[in-house]
């Protein structure tokens, strides 16, 4: 940087017609104040003389200093925001492959029968559409709340079949997870609570069921028990045939899991699946 008295001396040999500059000093609290010269040559009692104008720019100067600042973080906003379409839009296309595969799944067991297969779909898309209210709700567009997730998902099921004959028994852990995880969880979740409304009291006799979800370390419990009428005792939850286990276990292993029935009165299954 040129030198004050070196830009001077320019200026009254007439090499150089005019200057600006721009400078950080320290004022008498330590604050910074910055200032703009201006020089330019004048005549004075017929001699060349320096003019210099002193101009305070502190305020202009921090305002575009904040300026830019402000523009780094909308353009990092900006392209969160884009990743974060991104994502919606990946999660869309597989949460309807998922929906699509269901669907044909189901077909296959109902051939005959579209109010099955349609008021499956319908259950399975509010599962899902729940889960995507609650995400987009939040102020974490990549986690949800899924103790929060499961009591409204149980509750709207026990309303729709109006259900009044079960006792629920909630012990579910705070836990936050990931879109990826939640979506297949909460399919598992719904198809399970409608196998325990459709099939565990057939007579309407009245019943318990008991949800458990836990957290330890990196691995996630949940188990889903009734005191109904139970599955046949030779029933294996990784090989039965039947549709509903059929769709649980796919649902399982897009998470990774396990599924497995407990050996207790009624029907009792655990799922384990480690977090991500």
């Amino acid at each position: 940087m040129t030198e004050p008295k070196d830009i001077l001396q320019k200026i009254l040999n007439r090499e150089i017609y005019y200057h600006e500059d721009e400078r950080c000093f320290l004022n008498a609290n330590g604050d910074k104040v910055y200032i703009k010269s201006i020089i330019f040559p004048v005549t004075y009692l017929n001699r060349v003389a320096a003019q210099i104008n002193l101009i305070d720019i502190t305020t202009s100067f921090l305002y575009e200093e904040n300026l830019e600042e402000i523009n780094k973080e909308l353009n990092t906003l900006v392209d969160e925001k884009n990743m974060l379409l991104k994502e919606v839009h990946h999660r869309v296309k597989n949460n309807l492959q998922i929906m699509l595969s269901l669907i044909n799944l189901d077909s296959r067991y109902h051939p005959n029968d579209s109010d099955q297969v349609l008021g499956s779909a319908k259950n399975r898309i509010n599962a899902m559409a729940l889960m995507h209210e609650k995400i987009y709700r939040s102020s974490d567009l990549a986690h949800i709340n899924i103790k929060e997730y499961i009591e409204t998902e149980v509750n709207y099921l026990f309303d729709l079949y109006g259900v009044e004959n079960i006792e629920i028994n909630y012990l579910l852990d705070d836990l936050e997870l990931s879109m990826d995880t939640a979506i297949p969880l909460g399919l598992i979740i719904n198809e399970m609570i409608i196998n325990v409304i459709k099939y565990a009291f057939p007579n309407g006799e009245d019943g318990k069921l008991s949800i458990i979800l836990h957290a330890s370390s990196n691995k996630v419990t949940l188990i889903l028990a009734d005191n109904g009428v139970g599955a046949p005792k030779d029933l294996d939850a990784e090989n039965s045939s039947s549709l509903g286990l059929t769709v649980v276990r796919g649902l399982v292993n897009q998470i990774n899991g396990s599924i497995t029935r407990l050996d207790r009165p009624g029907t009792a299954y655990m799922v384990e699946f480690l977090l991500e």
